[in-house]
């Protein structure tokens, strides 16, 4: 009996190309690109709010890779970057996370350390600790950060990223310690500190102010994120570095913040400046009067991205006064405490409105109708917009502008949580309009939700 002839659609089993005919090069680079994706839907993951399930054993991708086969554990063992994220979720006595830093090598590692909210009653005499967490819980014991600590001390010359969370003082005040004392990071790039005990709204202020992480010398330092945490900021040379690309700082008090010098040195760096995003959260320089800081301008050519959060608006528009932002494509203005008037002439005058793409708009009030008007018809070039119900002045304005004929040409995405059902029909039927002069002719927002900004 003939064998039945194959479909047009498949090819026969002489001309397939069978996984393990594939050369090494294109196994290394599928095992590569898998990991990529693998760490960067668990960083997505981790944001979100899950159920535990701690009885649950975890199987890593790199473990899975390594397994499949003897040709492919010799690729994976072979690929020291494919064991370089740490997040000790194995749990005591860190087996696991001891074989990985011995198969990194001398390779970049990315660190992420959280203590926050562990549950303790979980512990029984029968199970005196609990099983090891989920990966998308991302949590550790904070008792087991000694064992932690005299893992990764030595390794510090190749941290590539730490990132850290903490909501106990004493656990915040053994890391920055360490942290202290570790010795220069020469190939740190990220660093990521974050206080998150809810009975402080800020920093404590006599807190943790004395210390300067790895002796203050992180020269690739690219991305700071410091969040309720407080260093020295006039010791710490890597604020200074000419690659710093990403500052955020965020609920530091008055005395714990850095003086306007220093603050405007890590803004400008030693040289050609790289810094593209500056988020400010209740944070900033020192003072914040007219007298308390020098009345010179400091441009910041290479800021593409500006956010300004919870403020008074008496020292954000003081410190908007001395800053330029020549090349600034997306800004964000929340929740600034006080009549905004003033903070908005300050903006219109020092900002180039007309060149934003993007702006966030929440919890700013201003009773001037003339100086609401004047900051969107110079914002007339944006393509995204987030609006909130708390800045009605705005919202009526903007209507109110929406319905001119070359308004708004290029907005393709607008969010809000704010406006009338009434005034939103209007919006969109406006929209749907035949209009030669929007960018795209009539297709409209691309774009359009409800709910929070």
């Amino acid at each position: 009996m003939q064998p039945r002839p194959l479909p047009p659609y498949m090819s026969s089993p002489a001309d397939a190309c069978y996984v393990e005919n594939l050369p090494d090069e294109i196994i290394v680079d599928i095992i590569a690109l898998a990991i990529a994706t693998e760490l960067h839907v668990e960083s997505k993951l981790n944001q979100a709010t899950y159920p535990r399930c701690d009885n649950v054993s975890r199987l890593v991708f790199q473990e899975v890779v390594s397994h499949v086969c003897g040709r492919w554990r010799a690729l994976a063992l072979g690929m020291p970057s494919l064991w370089r994220y740490f997040d000790f979720l194995d749990g005591p006595p860190f087996d696991r996370s001891r074989e990985w830093l011995w198969r990194s090598k001398d390779t970049p590692i990315d660190i992420v350390v959280n203590c926050t909210k562990v549950n303790i009653a979980e512990r029984s005499t029968e199970n005196p600790r609990p099983m090891p967490s989920c990966r998308r819980l991302g949590k550790i014991d904070p008792r087991d950060l000694v064992q932690i600590r005299h893992l990764i001390l030595p390794h510090v010359s190749h941290w590539r990223s730490f990132t850290f969370h903490a909501d106990d003082h004493h656990v915040l005040h053994h890391t920055l310690s360490a942290l202290d004392s570790a010795g220069a990071a020469p190939r740190l790039e990220s660093l990521f500190v974050s206080f998150n005990d809810e009975f402080f709204m800020s920093s404590p202020e006599d807190l943790y102010a004395g210390y300067v992480p790895f002796g203050g010398h992180a020269p690739q330092l690219r991305r700071l994120e410091l969040v309720k945490v407080n260093i020295d900021w006039e010791q710490s040379t890597f604020l200074l570095g000419t690659n710093l690309e990403r500052l955020k700082l965020v609920s530091h008090v008055e005395n714990s913040r850095p003086s306007f010098p220093t603050f405007v040195r890590a803004l400008r760096g030693s040289g050609s400046c790289n810094l593209h995003t500056l988020e400010l959260r209740d944070s900033g320089p020192r003072g914040g009067d007219e007298e308390s800081w020098p009345s010179g301008v400091v441009e910041l050519p290479s800021v593409t991205r500006l956010v300004v959060d919870d403020m008074e608006a008496s020292y954000l528009t003081a410190l908007m006064r001395r800053l330029i932002f020549p090349k600034l494509k997306k800004l964000a203005v929340k929740f600034i405490v006080g009549e905004c008037t003033s903070l908005v002439d300050v903006i219109c005058d020092v900002v180039p409105l007309h060149s934003l793409v993007e702006l966030h708009i929440q919890g700013v009030h201003s009773t001037d109708v003339f100086t609401v008007k004047r900051f969107w018809t110079a914002v007339q070039n944006i393509e995204t917009l987030r609006i909130s119900e708390d800045a009605l002045q705005w919202m009526g304005i903007f209507i109110n502008m929406w319905d001119q004929p070359d308004s708004f040409p290029r907005m393709h995405t607008l969010m809000t949580d704010g406006f009338h059902e009434l005034s939103l029909a209007r919006l969109i039927m406006f929209r749907k309009a035949p209009n030669p002069k929007r960018v795209g002719g009539n297709l409209g927002l691309v774009k359009f939700s409800m709910g929070r900004v």
